[in-house]
């Protein structure tokens, strides 16, 4: 979290969410967090469009809230993403409950590509913000378009790949 540089009131607020999202989850789930998840090992084509396109509006989210020169901002797209990723690390349990060894470890690695991806996704806005605050000359707009795209060449890889094998992965686990 170094690399990132929030301030404190961006991680007291990023944990503080955390943690109201986990206890709004578990309240959800109720009794329903123990029992078993029957898992389906499917692989349709047409659906990794889907998840390539949520991964895309969310990267979209962030670049789109990095043009506001204040770091703090990025708060506003991580709270949904907070959100999911614990959504996501609570849905292991029932799959843990399955015993199918493939099943939680396909989704083990399905919640590890969804937060690189958010944290990648972060880093991103971040040092747009940054460059874009203390290297601008002239005007703003072209200056932060400019950052943009040096700053996605630069995450591209983590980015990318970490979509894919989420993608990937959300097609092949299916839960019925």
């Amino acid at each position: 979290m170094t690399k990132l540089k929030l301030s404190k009131f961006t991680q007291y607020s990023l944990i503080g969410w955390t943690i109201l999202m986990i206890i709004f989850w578990l309240s959800i789930a109720k009794g329903n967090l123990f029992k078993p998840i029957p898992l389906h090992f499917t692989f349709h084509f047409t659906n990794i469009f889907g998840y390539l396109w949520v991964r895309f509006i969310l990267l979209a989210a962030y670049v789109i809230f990095s043009i506001v020169p204040w770091r703090n901002i990025v708060i506003l797209p991580s709270l949904p993403v907070l959100g999911s990723i614990v959504l996501a690390i609570l849905t292991v349990i029932p799959i843990i409950m399955t015993g199918n060894l493939v099943g939680i470890i396909l989704d083990i690695c399905a919640v590890i590509a969804h937060i690189v991806f958010a944290y990648y996704a972060l880093l991103t806005s971040i040092q747009i913000i940054h460059n874009v605050q203390y290297h601008w000359r002239g005007n703003y707009f072209l200056s932060w378009l400019v950052t943009v795209g040096i700053k996605l060449k630069t995450n591209w890889l983590p980015l990318v790949g970490s979509a894919l094998i989420y993608s990937v992965i959300n097609i092949i686990l299916e839960a019925k």
